[in-house]
């Protein structure tokens, strides 16, 4: 199979080099987010002109932005006309395009394929033949109604009792770590240790295609292998490209020989999940670890929220998902909420099985106490301590806690704070502590390492998960909680579905999403309360330890178990 250091390098230079060539501003724009999140500020002390607006957009301040491009008044068209479209589009501010450019082909189709609206984005493009042009009309055309990958069908063989089961992968570590990546490699290991036999496939160039370079066919992980679908180049279509897809996997199957094919979240892998198990006459399973259109629109500028929630992608996203999920032969999801939503577009109930975000039991193991971590991380140990570790996007609502401690502590409580992890919204969520004069009162000790961010988890009394009240939030459970609750610490969350589900009122405390002051109380209340603290902990740890991964994994292979697969 094609990988080595030369491949690699061809296809990294093949992926940034169209990008340059075709996107430059987008390409830009998208590294500079990604690793300005790690920056402790914004990148410019301004907040006009477009190096006001740059640098609060990296810092994940869209109104800043967006008021710093409207300061902009060039007396001439210049070249950077195009890079202040581009960040007006990001921002979701029209009135904010250079007039000259409001007309502009390509201004027009990137407006409205980031409002949602694509068959409008490929008709502004026209017959173009660029390569945004091309990969727009190629994902439009996935997402039509009874679109299937098309395939040979290999020749039949004799039943063979199997305990082999392959699961199909966006990414996975070591190379990404996030929450995607840590439930996929947790229930890999309570599988096999259940007597499955496991193995996963990445996306078609991963890690290549993130910049990693001499990336190995196969990474071994706690015995569990992963292979990596290497090639020298990635067409821009992108039917071809999940046709490349399946032709990479075919000699994985033949060598491997599972029964079942197993695919995640989002309905690209499901497409390549279908046609391989077509392909080999193999059933095969989706797992929809949330919902795609609910996390497009959370990620939207948020002018344009509404008119997303209302547009053709997530329509179009809506409707190709489910039709995936009734195609497979089983679906697993997250939450009973997840599956009365699947339910309400026609997939029948008795297919789906719901595996929630779970915990190694380990964690049920451990006894320190905020004080023990706190005094092993070497942070302070007196004050009461409220945070999280989390990726930091707009949605977990962490602006809403910042507020809330400022005036819990307003009012005489000596409340402290912690955010754990990285992400878009860190510089802006340290320059509203510094703005809130808690700058002393709050880390923000970033990414840390796994065995580490159990010791945060530790030295926290209290573990918050503030979400704003979006779609996303409504539906889909984060994993984080239920690590805190086993580990014996409330949880105080927003008073959400996903999160009702997730933590009931006996393990945490339930506030209305984004209203600083009820947050505050509930705060405040339970930073004074031990013996409330302590109560909620021990509900949590009890419900905690009927969510592990060997838990999941029972079902799982009960799942395989009806479809022909048995376990060792």
């Amino acid at each position: 199979m094609p990988g080595g250091r030369v491949d690699q390098a061809r296809l990294v230079a093949s992926t940034v080099g169209r990008n340059l060539v075709d996107d430059p501003l987008g390409f830009a724009l998208l590294v500079g987010r990604r690793f300005g999140s790690r920056k402790r500020g914004v990148l410019s002390r301004t907040e006009t002109g477009l190096a006001g607006a740059l640098g609060a957009y990296l810092a994940d301040r869209p109104e800043v932005a967006a008021r710093a491009l409207r300061s902009r008044r060039p007396s001439r068209a210049t070249p950077l006309d195009r890079l202040a479209a581009r960040l007006a589009v990001a921002v979701g501010d029209a009135e904010a395009i250079p007039p000259r450019l409001r007309d502009d082909a390509r201004v027009r189709s990137d407006q409205a394929w980031t409002r949602g609206e694509l068959t409008q984005a490929v008709a502004a493009l026209g017959d173009a033949d660029s390569v945004v042009a091309r990969r727009r009309r190629s994902e439009l055309a996935l997402l039509q109604p009874g679109f299937r990958l098309q395939v040979d069908i290999r020749p039949q063989g004799a039943a063979v009792e199997t305990t082999r089961v392959l699961h199909i992968l966006t990414n996975s570590k070591p190379h990404t770590h996030s929450g995607y990546t840590a439930r996929s490699h947790a229930v890999l290991r309570a599988q096999r240790a259940e007597g499955l036999t496991v193995a996963a496939a990445t996306r078609i160039g991963y890690p290549v295609t993130i910049g990693t370079l001499n990336a190995a066919p196969v990474d071994w992980i706690d015995g569990i292998a992963y292979h990596r679908l290497l090639a020298p180049g990635l067409p821009v279509d992108a039917r071809r490209r999940l046709e490349l897809q399946v032709a990479a996997l075919d000699p994985l199957v033949e060598a491997f020989g599972p029964g079942v094919i197993h695919t995640t979240t989002d309905f690209t892998n499901a497409l390549v999940a279908e046609a391989v198990a077509r392909r080999h006459h193999l059933p095969w399973v989706y797992e929809m670890r949330g919902q795609l259109e609910l996390t497009w629109i959370a990620a939207l500028p948020e002018p344009w929220r509404a008119d997303g929630e209302r547009s053709e992608r997530v329509r179009l996203l809506r409707a190709k998902e489910a039709e995936l999920a009734a195609a497979a032969d089983a679906v697993v999801v997250l939450s009973e909420v997840q599956a009365e939503d699947l339910v309400s577009r026609g997939v029948a109930r008795d297919r789906i099985s719901v595996v929630p975000n779970s915990i190694d039991p380990t964690f049920l193991a451990r006894t320190n106490t905020p004080a023990q971590a706190r005094a092993d991380l070497g942070l302070p140990t007196d004050g009461v301590w409220a945070g999280t570790v989390s990726s930091l996007v707009d949605y977990e609502g962490l602006d809403t806690f910042l507020r809330a401690l400022a005036e819990a502590r307003r009012r005489g409580i000596d409340l402290r704070g912690a955010i754990v992890g990285d992400g878009v919204s860190r510089p802006g969520l340290i320059a509203l502590a510094r703005e809130l004069g808690i700058e002393d009162k709050v880390l923000f000790p970033g990414r840390v390492p796994a065995a580490e961010a159990i010791r945060w988890h530790e030295a926290l009394d209290m573990f918050v998960v503030p979400r704003r009240d979006t779609p996303v939030c409504r539906m889909v459970t984060p994993m984080k909680p239920v690590e805190a609750m086993a580990l014996g610490r409330p949880v105080v969350a927003s008073d959400l579905p996903a999160l009702h589900e997730l933590v009931g009122r006996d393990a945490g405390t339930l506030v209305p999403a984004d209203d600083v002051a009820a947050w505050a109380d509930a705060l405040g209340v339970l930073a004074q309360d031990t013996a409330a603290r302590t109560a909620k902990g021990e509900a949590g740890r009890s419900s905690a330890a009927l969510r592990t991964w060997q838990h999941g994994a029972v079902t799982y292979a009960e799942i395989y178990r009806q479809l022909g697969v048995s376990r060792g």
